[in-house]
């Protein structure tokens, strides 16, 4: 041995040495790594909300044996220096301690072969043109996010037998993989996509496609996925949980019950113009490292802010766990045997889940679907088998309770109108919907029960209507709203005396002269029509019981409302 090899030897023992001695603070603050997984024990909660509100957490599991909580929490180097100012022993978790065993397809052809690999980025682009080129009357590509800071792509597989948007349907959305390390829902939702389009004869798949606008963006976040380049994907470092700015995309959206700011991540802010451009009545976005249903609120315990629909959650939550038990008695059984309240596993600021509910009025949940944040390969059949049905199912649970089409009950127009359940709605939860434009179509999903509904809409009067809610399916309750506004401009039409006891005397410019002129009772029925082929003319009202009506005058696309009184 040289004395130049023995020198080598004895620097690289002293350096491991130091390596192997220094603390977790120290390994912490000298690492070259972009994010880190730290994880402590605590018995004390009001610890754990401090370090939520500061950090981002990853997982929280009680441990019945010692009676304390375990944390995992994730960090960027931003954050490094004031997680160790806070003096909390700690443990950093490695990557080899959970690296999965992954192989990536480079072709559409390799990743179909069993459906055993996760695809490379150009693979998961051309998959994607792939579903739309094969099935274009039933699949169209729209792109969320043409650029990330990276300069990949957001896409998103609309599926529906009706792409125009000529049908009013009830329009669902899945979503996955905001966090680039948590690939297990990204292979599922393109597993679910190739399903529904290749299974049309199968009846939830043909239920679905007839019945539902529904969208699925499997890749969120593909800076963070393909972090290390675009032919490789894994575990933390491999992916990064945050995306190239190195933010955790589920702590940077809007927080519930605030106003929405002006600053967010580019992925995020792309989604959020892509939801309220959609109006979606349920979603989900998907996340793997423990195996669940989360529901609302993720800001609040259920014991300091319980939403109005949590008995609906938690009963198609259920539904949910239940599937995937049958087919897997041990899968999906985290918390509460697969269901928990966010707030009630750990509360959390600014997620995607509480926006969607709050500032999106969209019922949407959190699924977490497998313990490994990456599944290896060999089992990723095995999860799609065992989550297949509820996946399917879940997207048609957007149809029991209560549904129609809100109109004007003069011109037929449709209208977006406030549906308010009476005694359930929490306005300052935001739990009330809106009925859609261009169709007035709205979606209400509800448990079985009678509910006292109220429609209303500016510049109408309001209607409350008694509705029954009956199992696996939609009642079906169309509406229509009587305006209560006067219109008259430049006194083109006069109509006098107002209240009327027998003779009404209408007088109108040439500009109206040969209008249709239509009487209206406050329900909204016709009375009577006629054309006005004369600047002057009448209508006797002395047959007509007292009460309020409506004169709508219609000429050329034109149209003018008056509001009468018939008192004697």
């Amino acid at each position: 041995m040289t004395k130049k090899t023995l020198l080598f030897l004895v620097i690289v023992f002293l350096s491991l040495y130091h390596l192997l001695g220094q603390t977790s603070k120290e390994k912490l603050l000298n690492s070259s790594y972009q994010e880190h997984y730290v994880e402590f024990e605590t018995t004390n909660r009001i610890e754990i909300q401090d370090i939520a509100n500061k950090f981002s957490i990853d997982n929280l599991v009680y441990l019945p044996e010692k009676k304390c909580y375990k944390i995992t929490v994730w960090l960027h180097q931003r954050d490094f220096a004031n997680f160790t100012a806070l003096e909390i022993p700690f443990e950093i978790l490695y990557a080899e301690q959970n690296d999965a065993k992954v192989s990536m397809a480079n072709s559409i052809d390799e990743l179909m072969d069993g459906w055993t690999r996760y695809p490379t980025y150009l693979t998961y682009e051309a998959l994607m043109s792939y579903f739309q080129n094969t099935y274009p009357a039933l699949c169209k590509i729209d792109t969320i996010l043409p650029a990330t800071p990276k300069g990949r792509k957001i896409l998103s597989a609309h599926i529906s037998t009706t792409l125009d948007g000529s049908v009013p349907k009830p329009k669902f959305f899945y979503s996955s993989t905001m966090h680039g390390d948590e690939a297990g829902g990204y292979y599922m939702m393109l597993r679910l996509i190739h399903y529904i389009l290749s299974n049309q004869e199968d009846s939830k798949v043909n239920a679905i496609l007839n019945s539902v606008d529904l969208w699925i963006t499997p890749l969120e976040n593909p800076d963070g996925v393909y972090y290390s380049g675009d032919n490789t994907l894994g575990t933390s470092p491999v992916s990064s949980r945050a995306n190239a700015n190195g933010y955790d995309l589920n702590r940077n959206y809007p927080k519930a019950f605030t106003p929405i700011g002006s600053s967010y991540q580019p992925e995020v802010t792309a989604m959020m113009n892509f939801m309220n451009l959609h109006q979606f009545t349920m979603s989900a976005n998907l996340h793997d490292g423990s195996e669940l249903f989360n529901y609302v609120w993720d800001l609040y315990t259920t014991k300091e802010m319980k939403h109005p629909d949590s008995d609906w959650w938690e009963n198609i939550g259920r539904a949910f766990a239940d599937s995937c038990h049958f087919f897997a008695p041990n899968y999906f059984t985290d918390r509460d045997n697969g269901i928990t309240s966010g707030g009630n596993w750990y509360v959390i600021i600014n997620s995607r889940q509480d926006y969607a509910n709050y500032h999106a009025r969209c019922r949407e949940v959190t699924l977490e679907v497998s313990r490994r944040k990456v599944p290896n390969n060999n089992e990723l059949n095995t999860y799609w088998n065992n989550i297949k049905t509820s996946l399917l199912n879940y997207i048609l649970a957007i149809h029991p309770g209560i549904s129609g089409i809100v109109t004007d009950s003069l011109t037929g127009k449709p209208l977006q109108a406030r549906i308010f359940i009476n005694n359930h709605d929490q306005a300052h939860q935001r739990s009330d919907i809106y009925s859609q434009l261009p169709h007035g179509d709205y979606y209400r999903p509800l448990l079985p029960k009678t509910y006292s509904v109220t429609y209303s809409a500016k510049g109408y009067y309001s209607k409350t209507d008694t509705v029954t809610v009956f199992p696996y399916k939609s009642t079906i309750r169309d509406v229509k709203l009587l305006r209560n506004e006067i219109y008259n401009s430049d006194n083109e039409i006069i109509i006098y005396p107002n209240p009327v006891n027998n003779q009404l005397k209408i007088i109108v410019s040439d500009t109206w002269k040969n209008a249709t002129v239509t009487l209206f009772s406050i329900t909204g029925k016709q009375i009577e029509q006629f054309i006005i082929c004369e600047t002057e003319s009448y209508i006797d009202v002395t047959a007509y019981p007292n009460a309020l009506y409506f004169i709508h005058f219609s000429k050329q696309g034109q149209e003018k409302v008056f509001k009468i009184v018939v008192q004697k």
